[in-house]
């Protein structure tokens, strides 16, 4: 009786060849998963590619660990290989949507990535992506529901700050901050009430700088907050915190975060003021607070500022009296509503800011006599017109205003191609632009592909500024890598012929070389 053939599998196959199978892109991660853990080979080949399309490569330490509820993720495959993972100096958290979550499957989460940090010997940077934007999902909660939360988040970020992290963003989140109502500040009463007020806050032994918000009596009453460890005041290392959070500036753990700016040595503080706080007044008293506790800030940046009074951005600015660098993000802002004169800047030394903002500034007189580099940061919302000669007034004016002051900045600009094609700019002569242009030393392009389909078009926009020494490129779209552009690419690189200033452009975060004319 003849015998029949052994079968063979996946695993007969050369290491080499599995290598190249899993690294064509064919397998979906959750795949990749499953296969790293069917046998001790697999193992070996599989989780390494797996960690790979998270980021974390030999020649890499930044790893994004999209966390899952039946923990089948990078986290896990993390703590259980069975080789050396590379160290992981940046971790990019990203927590399950808070719809598809409880708090009872929340907190083991944030117990996960507090374990994982604890066992390392330092971190640089951690970005935590608490949920996905606009969310209001367990925004509630009892004082059970809130202590339990307010222990679970404060082991997690002092765990970050005892691992020596030098910056810490948080982004997305409402977790527990419906627990607080905002009381009107006293100064809005008369002085009476005023007084009555204060004398009444001096008796409560518990009093905290947050003392203008109370827990919300159909949740609770007991009042629950954040705090950071007084071992931590002289030892952590913070230096940059970036709040994209309603988390972080508001109770229960608004108190962690003032302590956070006032004890650790941040000199780099990022706020989105889109951030949604119910309404002005809560922003007003969340600002007076971050500006008594971060006095040492060299760096301030302000995001989507056209969602706060003009007046209320521009009395919070010069109260930082070390302020070096300063950026300014609005969209679709043209008139400003300024009614308090301009404030002067004496240290600042960089600034980004729309062209509105930029030019208000330059009414003072001696407005930033430091000023090395301006960037004009022209708004993407900004739809008055779809002619490039409106960016160009408002460069001009700029530029004269300095030339009056006898200020000589590096001037650069940022602007988004998707309003500029290039059938546009070819409806303008190169020699029609005034010869300012030639001022404009570097450019940083956001280019949307569904309005802008050939990529090399923005050569066009390029041979604007001829004395250009550096251009930086973004291909906006989240998914988007160079390799799925190539060919445009590496038409634009041939068509963007390189001077004696310019002799490459960065597409992408990646460098390309130019074609000598």
């Amino acid at each position: 009786m003849a015998q029949s053939s052994p079968q063979t599998g996946i695993l007969d196959l050369p290491t080499e060849l599995l290598i190249t199978i899993f690294e064509s892109g064919s397998f979906p991660p959750s795949i990749l998963y499953s296969l790293a853990f069917l046998c001790r080979r697999l193992h070996f080949i599989v989780l390494p590619i797996y960690l790979a399309l998270h980021g974390l490569t030999p020649s890499s330490t930044s790893v994004v660990l999209p966390l899952q509820a039946d923990r089948r993720d990078p986290l896990t495959a993390l703590q259980t290989a069975f080789f050396t993972t590379p160290q992981t100096d940046n971790i990019t958290c990203i927590f399950p949507p808070s719809r598809s979550m409880t708090l009872s499957t929340l907190l083991p989460q944030l117990k996960r990535l507090e374990n994982y940090i604890y066992n390392l010997a330092s971190v640089k940077k951690v970005t935590l992506q608490m949920d996905l934007p606009d969310s209001v999902f367990l925004s509630t909660g009892n004082d059970d529901a809130l202590r339990h939360w307010s222990v679970g988040l404060e082991c997690l970020l002092n765990c970050i700050l005892e691992r020596n992290s030098r910056s810490l963003t948080m982004m997305y989140g409402r977790q527990f901050t419906r627990t607080y109502a905002h009381v009107p500040s006293t100064t809005h009463r008369s002085s009476i009430t005023r007084l009555l007020a204060d004398f009444s806050r001096r008796l409560r032994s518990h009093d905290t700088e947050t003392q203008d918000f109370r827990r919300v009596e159909e949740q609770g009453d007991s009042r629950i907050e954040l705090s950071l460890p007084a071992s931590l005041n002289s030892s952590a290392q913070l230096s940059a915190l970036v709040i994209q959070s309603a988390i972080l500036i508001l109770p229960p753990a608004l108190r962690w975060t003032l302590a956070v700016l006032q004890h650790c040595p941040i000199t780099s503080l990022t706020l989105d003021l889109r951030v949604q706080l119910q309404d002005w007044a809560v922003w007003h008293t969340v600002i007076s607070l971050i500006i008594s506790a971060a006095r040492g800030l060299t760096t301030l940046v302000l995001l989507e500022v056209n969602h706060i009074h003009d007046d209320h951005i521009i009395e919070f600015i010069p109260q930082f009296g070390l302020l070096r660098h300063l950026t300014i993000i609005s969209q679709g802002v043209w008139e400003l509503g300024f009614i308090n004169p301009p404030p002067q800047l004496p240290e600042l030394e960089t600034l980004r800011a729309s062209p509105m903002f930029i030019n208000y500034l330059l009414r003072h007189p001696r407005c930033f006599p430091k000023i090395k580099s301006i960037c004009v940061v022209w708004p993407k919302l900004l739809r008055a017109t779809a002619n490039v000669d409106v960016l160009m007034g408002a460069v001009s004016r700029i530029i004269e205003v300095l030339d009056e002051r006898e200020l000589s900045p590096s001037l650069s600009v940022s602007a988004s191609t998707m309003l500029y094609p290039a059938v546009l700019l070819a409806q303008n002569s190169l020699g029609s632009f005034p010869a300012f242009c030639g001022r404009i030393q570097a450019l940083e392009l956001t280019a949307k592909p569904l309005y802008f389909p050939d990529i090399a078009d923005m050569a066009a926009w390029t041979a604007l500024f001829p004395h250009v020494r550096r251009i930086d490129i973004t291909l906006a779209r989240s998914s988007i890598t160079t390799s799925d552009f190539g060919p445009d690419v590496a038409r634009l690189v041939r068509t963007i012929k390189a001077t004696k200033l310019l002799n490459k452009i960065t597409v992408n975060g990646v460098i390309h070389k130019l074609v000598e004319a």
